[in-house]
């Protein structure tokens, strides 16, 4: 169904970004110059962007339709927000590293870099579905007519069966709770995104993202001194 199958891109999206992050730290962590320095702080910033903006146009259903439709004038504050631009940016960041890095990637590498943006832009135009193409309402309508005139006929239908009439109450009861139930499992699952309890979480689970993204790009040789740590309580 739309819940389940926008989870899986939405996962998708938030591991590429991450894998993205990790490895363009782990290819380049021999180079402690001030180039690959700055070639890291510049794909950090530039990855954290990307995510955040594609968040945002992901929950906001209007900016999703503007953005795919172009339906407003495009200017640049307005560029600096769209997801698509943004993801151009990343790949011109990864080509960079040539003139950045004192041993710049082998191709393999660095086509490696792309693909997980490239997976990260194909997720994203999947998630932008939900958001743009909501389910469409004369089937949602017509679907809700016919389970109303049926519940509503259904005990003059039954009435003739049942010998007591407490019987035929529960059994309508119990049929009605669970018909509407389902019907109103599926308007829950219908938009994945908002703000309603059952809707995904995007903000907290990108969050964990983004301070990964951080810690892997800004922050690439701590884990030097833990492994040096962990070295230490072995030894004792």
């Amino acid at each position: 169904n739309r819940f389940w199958e926008a989870r899986t891109h939405l996962s998708n999206m938030l591991k590429s970004c991450r894998q993205l992050s990790i490895h363009a730290s782990a290819f380049s962590r021999d180079d402690r110059s001030s180039g690959a320095d700055e070639w890291r702080a510049m794909m950090s910033k530039r990855v954290l962007r990307l995510l955040s903006a594609a968040v945002a146009v992901i929950e906001d259903p209007s900016t999703t339709i503007n953005l795919l439709h172009n339906t407003t004038k495009q200017t640049k504050s307005k560029l600096m927000k769209d997801p698509m631009e943004l993801v151009t940016y990343v790949h011109a960041a990864i080509s960079l590293q040539k003139k950045s890095l004192k041993e710049p990637f082998i191709i393999h590498k660095e086509m490696k870099l792309h693909q997980y943006a490239l997976n990260f832009t194909d997720s994203y135009h999947e998630l932008t579905k939900f958001s743009a193409t909501p389910y469409p309402f004369p089937t949602a309508q017509m679907t809700r007519i016919f389970l109303f005139v049926w519940m509503y006929s259904l005990p003059f239908a039954l009435v003739h069966e049942a010998n007591e009439p407490f019987s035929l109450l529960v059994v309508v009861f119990f049929i009605t709770y669970g018909f509407f139930g389902l019907e109103f499992v599926s308007i829950e699952l219908d938009d994945p995104f908002g703000d309603d309890p059952n809707d995904m979480e995007l903000k907290k689970l990108s969050n964990v993202v983004l301070d990964g993204v951080k810690a892997d790009l800004e922050c690439p040789f701590a884990v030097d001194g833990l492994k040096d740590r962990v070295s230490f309580s072995d030894d004792m």
